[in-house]
């Protein structure tokens, strides 16, 4: 039938054809959601209500990101589809990724340089990678620097190179001797002056870090004494060495030329003692060792004269001081002596003893007699 006289069968027109919702409520096909749309099971109607409970799902309506279809038709769904694929509670359309559960609408965002909300405008710490090292500046501690990024090799130049700073170079990347080199490059970060590149110097250390360099005799210590042979001025005696103790030997043993022992270690009258062992440095007859005369002088610098016998004095009475006989007088007064007292007293001359003269010949003991002048 055409009730309406529009030309078109009522069974057949569309649920708005006013002329038909007597026909249509006759046959029991109510639009209960009142959106003028009959629904289709409840009566034999093309182009009827596909959810007659629902006002906002009819013929023609907008396809929503529901689940639902809107627009009674099963082959148009909203973009991205309606369905779950990915398990997470998220329609396709809804989620920026329907293949990831851990990425969708609401999911903690990760430092990944994945939109894990879906919302590109909150992203954790800049998802970013400005140096294109492939890490974002989120997990990259210097997104400004490629050589910079977590898993890159450690280097020796005061950078975390690794984003880890729990580990470092062998030696440690701080300065502690404040040197300007970092303990992994220096051989000695607790000394100053030993860093690459400073002067080697004769210390018995390698001052520039480099174990091919050396001054020369810096590695060689011929007698043994604890001073190489770059700082030792006798390296073939142990007893002289930098820091040794001067003795009055007329050698320079503590190698310092402005030190000596006290007195002094020169020879100045030539007699071949030094002065601090010469009582007189003045006189070259007079010195240890030397032959005592009867002339009134420490000649040997023992602290004692040899008394004046009676053969020593000259005409006048006085001490006989010149000549062959003075010396003879003397030697063979030494002899004697010797002779007399039968034992002979070390540390003289090398090589070499000298008598002591017996008790009667001191000054004042029995037997001594001194010239009259």
């Amino acid at each position: 039938m055409d009730l309406d006289g529009d030309g078109d069968l009522d069974l057949l027109a569309a649920a708005t054809d006013e002329d038909a919702v007597v026909l249509w409520e006759n046959l029991g096909c109510d639009d209960l959601d009142g959106d003028g749309v009959a629904v289709i099971g409840l009566c034999p109607l093309p182009g009827g209500d596909c959810d007659d409970a629902d006002p906002a799902n009819a013929p023609g309506g907008a396809e929503l990101c529901d689940g639902l279809d809107n627009d009674c038709d099963p082959d148009s769904w909203a973009p991205g589809g309606e369905t779950d694929e990915d398990g997470d509670g998220h329609l396709g359309c809804a989620d920026c990724d329907d293949t990831d559960p851990a990425i969708h609408p609401g999911a903690d965002e990760l430092c990944d340089g994945l939109d894990s909300d879906c919302d590109p405008d909150n992203p954790v710490g800049g998802e970013e990678d400005t140096d294109a090292d492939g890490f974002p500046a989120c997990a990259d501690c210097d997104d400004a620097d490629a050589t910079v990024h977590p898993g890159a090799e450690e280097l020796c130049d005061g950078l975390d190179n690794d984003c880890d700073p729990d580990t470092q170079l062998p030696g440690g990347e701080t300065d502690e001797d404040g040197d300007g080199h970092l303990g992994c490059a220096d051989c000695d970060d607790a000394d100053p002056s030993s860093f690459p590149g400073a002067e080697e110097l004769c210390d018995g250390r390698d001052n520039d870090c480099d174990p091919d360099t050396s001054v020369p005799g810096e590695d060689q210590d011929g007698d043994g004494d604890g001073s190489p042979a770059c700082a030792d001025c006798d390296d073939g005696d142990a007893m002289i060495a930098p820091g040794a103790s001067e003795t009055c030997d007329g050698v320079d043993n503590d190698c310092d030329p402005a030190t000596e022992a006290p007195g002094g270690e020169g020879d100045a009258d030539g007699d071949g003692y030094p002065a601090c062992t010469d009582c007189d440095d003045a006189d070259p007859s007079v010195h240890p060792y030397a032959l005592e005369l009867c002339d009134g002088i420490d000649n040997d610098c023992d602290g004692s004269q040899r008394p004046c016998l009676a053969c020593d004095c000259d005409a006048s009475g006085g001490p006989s001081r010149g000549g062959a006989a003075a010396l003879l007088l003397a030697l063979c007064w030494q002899a004697g002596l010797a002779r007399r007292r039968g034992r002979v007293v070390s540390g003289s001359r090398p090589g070499g003893s000298r008598s002591l003269p017996p008790t009667g010949s001191r000054p004042g003991s029995p037997g001594w007699r001194r010239c009259s002048s």
